[in-house]
């Protein structure tokens, strides 16, 4: 199965990734990897470690465009509060404190690459560009060496880029999540296992090429399939989303639910309007002595 999501996707995508940045309760994404700064090597006579408490954003835009080799993400950010917790000791006296790094405007912007990694989509956020304005943090009170140590000023800054990529990703996935799925449907009364997992996406400044390795058995089958001759789709970009499924997916389906006797009926003759042949047979049996099968490799669906 080959699916297209185009730029105007990734553009939908990108807006939904705003809202949840003002809306969303951010700071448990960031929770488990508390503490996010661990300075000094302690705990011991001069350390310290910030764990991030509280994340707002007064508004949020975020752009993905699709380019060569990946996403080009652009996030703007205002009125950013970041709540933290340092715990910390200088000349061998502990101490703690919450304090709250705020900034007017954060900016960070990069290159997003996208692969397949085993079953799921692999996204990571390269080298990001963050520059801040407005920058404000009251460390009043505690102690110099520790203040030196946190260079608050220029260690925002990739604590930021991470912090993004870590709100963008889940939801990039969540977006993506419906061409990695494994569910278990009725067909026709059989069960059938319907699986699916990337098994690879290239991107260029029209969208996104996503190719999908399907799995489609009844409960009960051969294993076998009728195969006829591929020929690969001509996909088209320039729609929000657009899908080409082979034949040779239908037809697993098909030979599936044959070997399985999923197609083999019974059809009960004494409780309808079957006439003569109601009183004569009590019920007459189907059954396809070959697969049923459908053949796209010519001009039209056969």
């Amino acid at each position: 199965i080959t699916a297209t999501l185009s730029a105007q996707t990734f553009q939908a995508i990108g807006k939904g990734t705003a809202g949840f940045l003002t809306q969303g309760d951010l700071a448990p994404m960031l929770a488990s990897s508390n503490p996010v700064m661990d300075l000094g090597g302690g705990p011991d006579c001069l350390y310290v470690q910030a764990s991030i408490t509280s994340v707002t954003f007064g508004a949020a835009d975020v752009a993905l465009a699709p380019q060569d080799g990946g996403l080009w993400l652009d996030v703007e950010l205002d009125q950013a509060n970041i709540g933290m917790h340092l715990d910390y000791a200088a000349a061998c006296v502990d101490g703690s404190r919450d304090i709250t790094v705020a900034a007017s405007h954060i900016s960070v912007s990069g290159n997003m690459t996208v692969g397949v990694a085993g079953r799921d989509f692999d996204i990571h956020l390269d080298s990001p560009n963050v520059s801040i304005t407005g920058f404000d943090v009251e460390l009043g009170g505690i102690p110099g060496a520790i203040v030196d140590l946190l260079s608050l000023d220029t260690a925002m800054g990739p604590l930021l880029g991470w912090a993004t990529e870590k709100f963008v990703v889940p939801m990039l996935n969540k977006s993506l999540a419906g061409l990695n799925s494994t569910k278990t449907m009725d067909v026709m009364g059989t069960m059938v296992d319907i699986d699916m997992k990337p098994d690879d996406i290239q991107f260029s400044s029209a969208g996104a090429i996503v190719v999908l390795d399907s799995s489609l058995r009844a409960h009960g089958d051969s294993g076998q399939f009728v195969f006829t001759d591929n020929t690969v789709p001509a996909m088209d970009l320039s729609h929000g989303f657009q899908m080409a499924v082979a034949d040779d997916a239908a037809n697993q389906l098909f030979t599936s639910l044959w070997s399985a006797k999923a197609l083999d009926k019974t059809i009960d003759l004494q409780n309808g309007s079957y006439g003569e042949i109601g009183k004569l047979y009590d019920s007459v049996e189907v059954s396809a002595a070959v697969p049923p099968f459908v053949d796209a490799s010519g001009s039209g669906l056969v």
